[in-house]
């Protein structure tokens, strides 16, 4: 229903829903459930099987956890029950209930394994609610510890075996002898069709999909296509069952799906997907059998800020896995801004396991994202770019034009074909091509076989992959000096990560390849660094003996975990400064150096240089002062006298004549007195022209 309590489309359907009559007694227990009360009056007074069969749920398990601590009390260790069953029916519960019931039985040492640490978090629960209802105390009788140590890995006796035949952890792989099969569901009525529709279309429920292959063909006649998820997923008949047997494909292989794998290999825009074929007989009309089929994710295109960012944090983000570990490994911030392929996920059909199917579609991916597949010109090839798609209508253009009310829900009718031969497909640019997995030998083996496959993805791309190539190759050493044998073993990389390690920028699994080098050097004294003698010890247990941590601590028993830890942390300062030292001096006696000039002393003192230089302001000074001599100035002199001017003032009187001119008789001959009276004019004329401005303006000034 929407906010309007209008009732949609989508759901209409369930108005014609009858309820499904049930088969319940008196007190409303159904026969399973009348069983199970039964059961678990009858065993009411054993222990610890009474306290146990009170926790479970169903029929089945009550039977399980009966067998296991049937199995537990006879104490025969050559004993081993195999416990199937699908998603949901209570498996890891009833484990843990059958492992507390063997604490109380007085085992001490139960071992447990599991593909991840997420698939016990259900079996943990139920061994603590198991010690609750055997009535033990925590921190009295148990702990409850969390540990990572490396050692418990090494764990291989099993007691009991569970083994998820389909679903979540459906694998198909387990060895029975006394088999416990569990079919009732905790979660949904018996043959519930809710459950089934809820398996089928999870692909939950796919080991039943693995069809028979009729003909094998010859690798040299098989093709790889890319699988349009879009089609894929568009809940069609035949794509629904295409995509089953490919999750069979995946189940089959042993990797693990959930619902959550399934919608990133439905929604993950970085996700692609490829099969690998026979030849496609079109007179027919049924679906190709599925060959092999490889998952592919993008990788790359980090921005270098990003890297050197998580370079300085010691941080590693989620995704990205190849860009990430090269950046950290080698301490490389330009390889993450590379564009690149990781393939997630390889699985061949079981009846064509060994037969070469898995490498000829690796050696197809391979050349298809190195351009040798398609048939595009360099027009057409920048067409794509500019319209990826094309002319196809998406999902999400067409459920925003129809409202929720107006919704049909019912097959599309406009969607692409279902497989892309890659000749019509245009490959994403990549760099390299590349791989991350679990390593396993057989997986190794495999692997192996690409390597010279894997080097190059592109006509540009083995200059770049060189440096990091060569520097996991080892090369004996030619020379008997110190500079050029550190040179061959630690490479610029190795030495960048000793830093960072040095700096608290890395942890000790980063710099764990070359701790062993640094070993060899000390011990057989090249590298003259002194150390005490528990620095020595934990630098031959760690680099020679391939220790761990833990070993040490068992060997140095007064030594804690936090102090051995330091120790080597000092061990490494001291052998880092020192290869620094060496380092530092080679590059310097490289660089180019000025020439020196040589400095020589002055040929007089300090005082003589003074009186020099005294000596020389005096002169210049007495040449500036020549300047005020009186005779130099009386050629600025008025030519009158005195007794001229008196003559002059005494003839016109006390008052002055009008012109307010008094002239003095003066000596000048007659040319001199010609240029003045010009020089007079010329002064004169300038000063009426100021005049006369100045009374334009004022009359300017006048209303």
């Amino acid at each position: 229903m929407d906010d309007e309590l209008n009732v949609l489309p989508i759901s209409s359907h369930i108005r014609s829903i009858s309820p499904v009559p049930v088969n319940e007694d008196s007190e409303g227990l159904s026969e399973s459930e009348r069983e199970l009360k039964n059961l678990k009056e009858e065993l009411n007074e054993d222990f610890p099987v009474g306290p146990l069969i009170k926790k479970c749920c169903t029929l089945d398990q009550g039977k399980a956890v009966i067998t296991f601590l049937d199995a537990i009390l006879d104490k025969n260790l050559r004993s081993t029950v195999a416990l199937l069953a699908a998603r949901g029916r209570g498996k890891s519960a009833a484990l843990g209930l059958a492992i507390a019931g063997a604490i109380a039985a007085g085992y001490s040492n139960i071992f447990v394994t599991a593909p991840s640490p997420e698939n016990l978090k259900t079996l943990f629960e139920f061994v603590v609610k198991g010690f609750d209802a055997i009535e033990y105390k925590e921190h009295l009788d148990y702990d409850v510890v969390k540990s990572v140590n490396p050692e418990f890995k090494k764990a291989t006796q099993l007691e009991e075996q569970s083994q998820a035949s389909k679903g979540v952890e459906g694998s198909l792989s387990g060895r029975v002898f006394k088999k416990i099969e569990l079919s009732e569901s905790i979660r949904y009525a018996p043959a519930d069709p809710i459950e089934t529709w809820l398996n089928a279309l999870l692909c939950l429920d796919v080991t039943n999909s693995v069809p028979s292959i009729s003909r094998l063909p010859p690798t040299s006649e098989c093709d790889l296509y890319y699988v349009n998820r879009d089609t894929l997923f568009s809940y069609h008949k035949d794509s629904e069952l295409f995509l089953q047997r490919m999750m069979a494909l995946y189940v089959s292989s042993h990797y693990k799906n959930s619902p959550n794998d399934l919608q990133l290999m439905a929604d993950a825009p970085a996700h692609h997907l490829f099969v690998l074929l026979g030849p496609v007989d079109e007179s027919r009309n049924q679906l190709p059998d599925i060959l092999c089929v490889i998952q592919v994710a993008l990788e790359g295109q980090i921005s270098r800020k990003s890297a050197m960012k998580s370079l300085s944090d010691g941080y590693q983000p989620h995704g990205d896995q190849i860009p990430w570990k090269f950046c950290e490994q080698f301490r490389d911030a330009v390889f993450p801004s590379l564009s690149g392929a990781r393939i997630v996920r390889i699985a061949t059909h079981p009846s064509a396991m060994r037969l070469g199917y898995g490498s000829a579609a690796v050696e197809l991916l391979s050349r298809y994202y190195e351009g040798q597949l398609t048939n595009i010109s360099e027009l057409d090839f920048d067409d794509a770019e500019d319209n990826p798609q094309g002319q196809q209508l998406r999902l999400t253009e067409a459920a925003e034009k129809v409202s929720l009310l107006e919704e049909n829900i019912k097959p599309r009718t406009d969607l692409p074909p279902l497989l892309v031969h890659l000749h019509e497909r245009r490959p994403e640019k990549l760099h390299y091509l590349g791989v991350s997995f679990g390593l396993t030998l057989d997986l190794f083996r495999f692997w192996k076989k690409h390597n010279d496959d894997f080097e190059v993805s592109g006509s540009d791309e083995w200059g770049f992959f060189t440096p990091f190539y060569k520097d996991t190759e080892p090369t004996p050493s030619t020379s008997d000096e110190l500079s050029k044998l550190i040179k061959t073993l630690l490479s610029p990389y190795d030495m960048g990560r000793l830093k960072d390690y040095t700096n608290n920028l890395i942890d000790f699994l980063s710099i764990s390849d070359i701790v062993s080098t640094l070993a060899h050097l000390y011990f057989q004294e090249k590298i003259p660094v002194a150390l005490s003698y528990v620095q020595a010890s934990i630098l031959f247990c760690m680099g020679l003996q391939n220790q761990d941590v833990s070993y040490v601590e068992e060997q140095m028993k007064k030594l804690e975990r936090q102090q051995i830890l330091s120790q080597f942390k000092k061990v490494m300062i001291k052998l880092y400064k020192y290869l620094y030292g060496i380092a530092s001096k080679e590059i310097d006696s490289a660089l180019p150096r000025l020439k020196e000039r040589e400095l020589e002393p002055h040929s007089i003192s300090v005082d003589e240089d003074l009186n020099d230089g005294a000596k020389k302001v005096e002169e210049e000074m007495r040449a500036k002062t020549g300047l005020l001599n009186p005779e130099f100035l009386q050629q600025y002199a008025i030519e009158g006298r005195e007794a001229d001017l008196e003559n002059a003032l005494q003839s016109g009187g006390e008052k002055l004549v009008s012109g307010g001119l008094i002239t003095v008789k003066s000596s000048r001959s007659g040319a001199e007195k010609k240029h003045g009276k010009q020089n007079e004019s010329d002064k004169s004329g300038k000063k009426r022209g100021k005049d006369d401005r100045g009374s334009k303006s004022s009359k300017k000034r006048k209303p």
